[in-house]
């Protein structure tokens, strides 16, 4: 798992580097009225986020193969490209080949969806995976759940005392915490600059976003 989140991590801040070169005014996109969709676990709120996000007139989200893979401009717009020659000249054979590995890896989707949080590339996924590029995501701890004595301040953010720690000098700077909370800003304006000025430009209205925490 660490070597994988690692690539992960290198091949995402390879990309959001080549958007400051290749897509300037990316930062100066405009988030039109946000929706979060909070709750604690097992309270339903993967249910409603995927069903609200039913809606694409009015409301695009962070999906798991751009969350895993393509976080920057750039990298979605390599494998938005690739898509589009796959369905034109390939006839769509390398997307099913992604779609077969993906049902032998987590299962077919019949059975997958009777689970009570399925997982696919093409499903809605909580952002706070985005995270994990960054070394700051708390679901990290599905992979390393003895980590959380030794992570403490990265896993808890500002309650240390979660891991067991009374000592709140523990916790996140303010510093910190502003670079995180401007790190996710900036994944949010990423995403919709793509979907704002390519996979959804021949489509009418305005787009907004749906964010789930």
């Amino acid at each position: 798992y660490s070597i994988l989140i690692t690539l992960l991590m290198i091949w995402n801040h390879i990309g959001f580097a080549l958007d400051n070169i290749f897509f300037h005014g990316w930062d100066k996109t405009e988030i039109i009225k946000p929706l979060f969709v909070v709750g604690n676990a097992r309270s339903g709120t993967t249910w409603l986020h995927r069903l609200i996000t039913t809606n694409t007139a009015r409301f695009t989200t962070l999906k798991t193969w751009e969350i895993v893979f393509a976080a920057s401009i750039t990298w979605r717009l390599l494998f938005f490209t690739l898509y589009n020659i796959d369905s034109k000249w390939l006839r769509g054979m390398g997307y099913s080949f992604i779609q077969k590995l993906e049902n032998i890896l987590l299962g077919e989707p019949s059975i997958r969806h009777k689970s009570v949080h399925h997982v696919g590339l093409m499903e809605a996924e909580e952002d706070e995976w985005l995270m994990l590029h960054v070394a700051y995501a708390q679901l990290t701890l599905f992979f390393y759940p003895l980590g959380c004595g030794l992570r403490g301040s990265l896993i808890t953010f500002d309650c240390p005392n979660l891991c067991g720690k009374s000592d709140t000098s523990n916790s996140l700077s303010y510093i910190v915490k502003r670079e995180i909370f401007q790190y996710y800003k900036k994944c949010v304006q990423k995403h919709m600059f793509f979907h704002t000025h390519y996979q959804f430009r021949h489509t009418t209205g305005t787009k907004k976003s749906l964010i789930f925490v």
